[in-house]
This record gives structure tokens, C-alpha cells and sequence, in this order.
């Protein structure tokens, strides 16, 4: 299997370097990220090389989420992090984090990209988080004897129907796993099925509930940052995706013959579907102003449509909003964290297609409402007639806390010893058979059967009372 994935690595690797070239030429991709994702290295400064666990991210939130298992990380072993992610928004904050020894572009699937990293840099341990499965990568890790662990590891049911159509390759590569965290009973279930030796299964829970954000600011001072009205009404859609954008503009034009005080703020989750948006509200005659450029544009007036933008701010949005609705639901994308505002105590909504969150969702049932695009212009005029926090979305958060804990008291690196007056916390116990986890994470075990016996997601949350036309066929 190894030296089959080799050889399609090195027949693959000119598709893979053509095509990151026309980005590169396309203007879509910097020269940096094209030379990194194809196999070209950062220089590493020489006080680098030493011993490092290698972390892997794909997405700002998931480096957002890691941020604090890094810490607990280092503490236990004291060993510095090298960083590689996919997506540049990832990469603009772990430029600015300085815990981070060294980091860079993930390589595309090119094994001696990831022989050449792994021997340069020493690494003693790749961790991957969530279900970022790259063969190459485990095969690279296997040759070189390093041992790769999976945390918050997570697979829709969507991923899993296809996974099954690969049984005999999957159940190959998953033993090159050394251990594997998973979210709930019912994804070891899956990992189980899908080859994973049980001995090393364990459930830790959503790495998500550790989310560090910076406290409650103040209100005042943030709307004068953004150049918003002290008196103004804020509704946030974050984390919006293409198509997904024009549903919350439509609802907002409905708002807007009703609600005259209202800042609307969409930030776009790839800022490559700006022009084509902003295009939308060129022709629909929406006025709007964007981020980049509020400092030089005369006074707002209102009701405004607000594009964030730039990079790092959607938290700070998200603290001084009235209501927020958390994109990729609208569309069958599977849904974005909605616990950042809730960790602000903000009334917040969703769409039906939250099939990526479904035990987030469960737990926030009572804390999240859910909407449709037919329905949201309902929703924030009925918010804005009854002001007033959400509910205690916070709390939540910290009763589901403690998941980097867990998977550290059971996450034990070959070779690598944990620093004398290291405090190991207790975590979930290893199940050589799938039990279903008390946490308040966890929902009610459905039968994987099920899930195979059906091709239809399961992300349908909302009432079967609503409009037809916005239900899946």
C-alpha cells in the first residue's frame, strides 16, 4: 500500500503543480502558498531544528480551536509546534502567534515533501485535527516510523456512505493511525467500522468547547472601531458562503422596509466570492459599505449592509451584535460553529443544514433557533421587537469544556517523555467497544445501519411546518 501511494504521489505531483501554478498566475493564490502547497519549504531558522510535534489545521476555526490544546500540549511535553494548515486565513494568524515554532502550507499529497519535513524538522508526532484524512501523508508518517493521532475526529454521515464505497482501502490506511479522539460514541463507531483498531479508539468530545476568545468588550468602543452608530441595531450572518449570501440579502430587503436603525453585517466566508456579491448589490441598488474601506467613506446612513471584510474581526462583530446567523446552514455545506456567539450570550440562529454540528446542535437545542431563507427576515424583525440577551449560551460552553484534557491524558507519544511535575487530568477511559459517552455532548445513539441503509443527510433540524419549498426533496 505504501509503495502504491508513492508511486501515484509522483504521477500525480505535475497535475498537482500545473494546477496550483494557473491559481498562482490567476491571481487567486500568492507565490508563497503555490510554493509551499507544492512541495517547497519554508526556510526553517536554524534554532528550529530540534525535536517538534507536528500539528495539522485546515480552517482559521479549527487553529482557533486548537489554540489552547497547543498550550496544554507544550506543557505536558515541552516540545515546540510546528504548524501547517490550508486555508491563508489559518495562515495570517499563526504568522501573529508566537507559541508557534515554525509554520507553513500544508504539502498536497507529495511524499518526499512530507519525508523531507518530517526528517528537517525532527517531528516526533503529527497530530491532525478533525477529519482531515491525507494517505500520502499517513503512509510518509508510517515510512518514517512517527506515529499520527486524529483529534475531535468527526465524520458526516454524508462522508461515511462514501467512505464505505472504499472499505478495503480505508480499512488499510486506518491502521497507520496510532490513536484516534473521536467527538461522540457514535464517530468511533463509524471509525470502527471504517477499520480502526478499537484498542485505539477513545471518546474525548468536541475540541470545539475549548474555544478561547477574548472577553466581553466594550460595546461603545467597538462600534466606534467599525464606524458604527452608537444608537444602531446590529444583525451579523458570519461565515456566509456564495448563493447562501443573496438568501440573507433578499430576507434583509424585507428588514429594511420595517427597520430603519439597522446595521446588517455579512462577512463573507471566502473573500474570492466578493466580487461577484458585491456585483448582486450593485444591481439590486442595496447600499453598503465594506470594512476595508468605511475609514475613508463619508457618514453611514442607515439601513446599512455592512461587509466585514477583512481578517480577525468577525469575533469582535459577533461580541457587540443584538442577533446573529451563523452561515454555510442555508446550503448543504453542513453548517459553521455557532459557540462563538453563544460564548458572548448572543440570541443567535441557523439554517436546517448543520449535519456538521449535529452534537453542538443537540446540546444548544433550547439556545439556537432555527430558520430557513423563507424565514429569517421573521426572525430578526421579532428579535428586534424584543430586545434583550439569548440565553445563557456561555454556560454551555463550560459544563462541555475540558476535551483537550481528556485526549492529553491518553494521547502518549512514543519516545517522548512528559515533563517532570507534569499533572496528567483525568480523561475518558480507553473502550476496546463502543459505549455511548454521559457527557452533555452526546445525543441519542442512532444505529449506524441506518446510516447506510440511506443516502439522505441527516441534517434536516427545522419544523416539517415550514414552507415546502425550503425542504430537501
Amino acid at each position: 500500500m505504501q509503495i502504491m501511494l508513492f508511486f501515484l504521489s509522483l504521477v500525480c505531483y505535475p497535475a498537482i503543480l500545473l494546477f496550483h501554478f494557473f491559481l498562482f498566475i490567476s491571481g487567486r493564490i500568492p507565490f508563497r502558498e503555490m510554493c509551499e502547497k507544492c512541495g517547497f519549504l519554508r526556510k526553517i531558522p536554524q534554532k528550529n531544528v530540534r525535536n517538534h510535534i507536528w500539528i495539522h489545521v485546515s480552517s482559521v476555526g479549527e487553529y482557533r480551536n486548537i489554540t489552547g490544546f497547543t498550550d496544554k500540549l507544550k506543557k505536558k511535553y515541552g516540545l515546540p509546534v510546528f504548524l501547517t494548515y490550508f486555508n491563508k486565513d489559518a495562515a495570517f494568524h499563526a504568522e501573529t502567534n508566537f507559541d508557534i515554532a515554525h509554520n507553513q502550507f500544508m504539502p498536497f499529497e507529495f511524499f518526499p515533501a512530507y519525508i523531507r519535513l518530517i526528517k528537517k524538522m525532527k517531528i516526533k508526532a503529527i497530530i491532525v485535527m478533525e477529519t482531515e484524512i491525507w494517505p500520502v501523508l499517513l503512509a510518509s508518517a508510517a515510512f518514517c516510523n512517527v506515529p499520527v493521532f486524529l483529534i475531535s475526529a468527526c465524520i458526516t454521515d454524508r462522508a461515511f456512505l462514501q467512505y464505505l464505497r472504499f472499505i478495503p482501502f480505508f480499512r488499510r490506511i486506518m491502521k497507520w493511525y496510532h490513536s484516534i479522539f473521536t467527538q461522540s460514541s457514535i464517530d468511533l463507531d463509524k471509525f470502527s467500522m471504517l477499520g480502526a483498531n478499537p484498542g485505539k479508539l477513545y471518546v474525548a468530545g468536541n475540541l470545539k468547547y475549548d474555544l478561547i476568545l477574548p472577553a466581553v468588550p466594550d460595546v461603545r468602543a467597538v462600534k466606534r472601531k467599525f464606524h458604527i452608530d452608537e444608537d444602531s441595531w446590529i444583525f451579523t450572518a458570519g461565515s456566509v458562503h456564495e448563493q447562501e449570501d443573496r438568501m440573507v440579502i433578499e430576507e434583509l430587503e424585507k428588514v429594511f422596509a420595517k427597520i430603519q436603525n439597522i446595521c446588517a453585517v455579512i462577512a463573507p466566508r471566502n473573500l474570492s466570492s466578493l466580487p461577484g456579491f458585491l456585483s448582486f448589490l450593485h444591481r439590486h441598488q442595496i447600499y453598503f459599505v465594506r470594512r476595508s474601506q468605511v475609514p475613508h467613506q463619508n457618514i453611514l446612513r442607515y439601513p446599512l449592509v455592512y461587509i466585514l471584510d477583512t481578517i480577525g474581526e468577525l469575533t469582535d462583530m459577533y461580541a457587540i451584535s443584538n442577533f446573529v446567523f451563523v452561515g454555510g446552514s442555508l446550503i448543504p455545506h453542513g453548517g459553521h460553529n455557532i459557540l462563538e456567539p453563544l460564548y458572548y450570550n448572543k440570541k443567535t440562529c441557523t439554517g436546517p443544514y448543520t449535519a456538521n454540528f449535529r452534537d453542538i446542535m443537540q446540546s444548544a437545542k433550547s439556545k439556537v433557533e432555527i430558520i430557513n431563507e423563507y424565514t429569517l427576515a421573521e426572525s430578526i424583525i421579532r428579535h428586534y421587537n424584543k430586545p434583550g440577551k439569548g440565553d445563557n449560551g456561555r454556560q454551555l460552553i463550560t459544563i462541555n469544556a475540558g476535551v483537550g484534557n481528556r485526549i492529553l491524558t491518553d494521547l502518549q507519544i512514543p519516545g517522548a517523555e512528559p515533563l517532570p511535575g507534569y499533572v496528567s487530568v483525568m480523561g475518558k477511559k480507553k473502550t476496546t467497544q463502543p459505549k455511548k459517552y454521559t457527557g452533555s455532548y452526546t445525543r441519542e445513539k442512532e444505529s449506524v445501519n441506518t446510516i447506510k441503509k440511506t443516502d439522505k443527510p441527516a441534517d434536516k433540524a427545522f419544523d416539517k411546518t415550514t414552507d415546502k419549498a425550503a425542504q430537501e426533496v
